[in-house]
Formats: structure tokens, C-alpha cells, sequence
């Protein structure tokens, strides 16, 4: 941040400061990289989807992000004019913050934690009891909400 503000004033430290900017920026990239592809790793056989989903969240945060330094250098060195400079930041906002959030958002399970070894033997064991139970007659399945574990209810002659 502090080579940021330095960064941000017309000086003779202005490009030293970006290039000690860009230093922590590419370490700092490297550092989500690597843990996004070690989350995606862990993913890949459980939850391929999230796994994908991961992967190409970091990539959109990398080429976004990437593009401001870009965007700063050309209107410092003067080659597009303040307003270019504002729709460009406009642009990228949008991408790096909305269309970012949209694939977030576009798969439930980005948001929901992935389950622990308890909790998955826990809901296997409800199934192996729910599908006993349907085998003897006593409960049929409701139906299927968006993928989820069907809940059991009990089975009545309707008239």
C-alpha cells in the first residue's frame, strides 16, 4: 500500500515504487495460485465441478487484476487519454468484481463447506436406513431438490 501512495505521485520515485508494487503484486498472485491449485488438487476427485470452478476463479482474478498495473502504466506514460483510463477501470471493476461474483455465486456448492469424513459417514448411514425402509414399504423418496440428499417421508394410499 505504501508503495502504492508513493507510486500514485508524480515524481522521481514514482516507477521505482511501481516496480516494488509489482514485486509484492506477482508475489502475492503466486501465493493465491498456489493455494487455489492445492484446494483444486484436494477437490479434484470429490468434486471435480468445484475443483474447475476454483481454478478458473483464479485465472479470471489473475488476468483481471493483471490488466490494472497495465492500465496504469499506459496512463502514466500518456498513451490513452483520463476518460480511456476511466472506462478501462470501469471495465475491469466490472469484470474482476461482478463477473467474478456471478461464477461464484452460479454453483451452491462454492459456498457450502466441503463435508467432513463424520458428516459424510453420518449421511450414508441415513441412506442405508432410508433405503431399508423403502424396501419394506414404510417410506418412498420425496422428490429431488437441486442435487441434494432425498429426504424420506412416510408412504400413504391416497384415496
Amino acid at each position: 500500500v505504501a508503495s502504492g501512495f508513493v507510486g500514485a505521485q508524480y515524481g522521481p520515485l514514482m516507477w521505482p515504487a511501481f516496480v516494488i508494487s509489482m514485486f509484492f503484486f506477482i508475489w502475492l498472485m503466486g501465493y493465491v495460485g498456489v493455494t487455489c491449485f492445492d484446494h483444486a488438487g484436494e477437490l479434484v476427485d470429490t468434486m471435480p465441478r468445484r475443483a474447475c470452478r476454483v481454478q478458473a476463479l483464479y485465472f479470471l482474478t489473475l488476468i483481471s487484476w493483471s490488466l490494472y498495473p497495465v492500465l496504469y502504466v499506459l496512463t502514466s506514460s500518456m498513451m490513452i487519454t483520463r476518460v480511456m483510463e476511466v472506462v478501462g477501470h470501469a471495465v475491469l471493476d466490472f469484470v474482476s468484481k461482478g463477473i467474478f461474483g456471478v461464477l461464484l455465486l452460479r454453483d451452491e456448492t462454492m459456498l457450502v463447506p466441503r463435508p467432513s469424513a463424520l458428516a459424510l459417514q453420518k449421511r450414508d448411514e441415513q441412506q442405508q436406513i432410508a433405503q431399508r425402509m423403502q424396501q419394506q414399504g414404510q417410506y418412498a423418496p420425496a422428490p429431488m431438490t437441486s442435487g441434494r440428499v432425498p429426504m424420506y417421508v412416510k408412504q400413504h394410499a391416497c384415496p
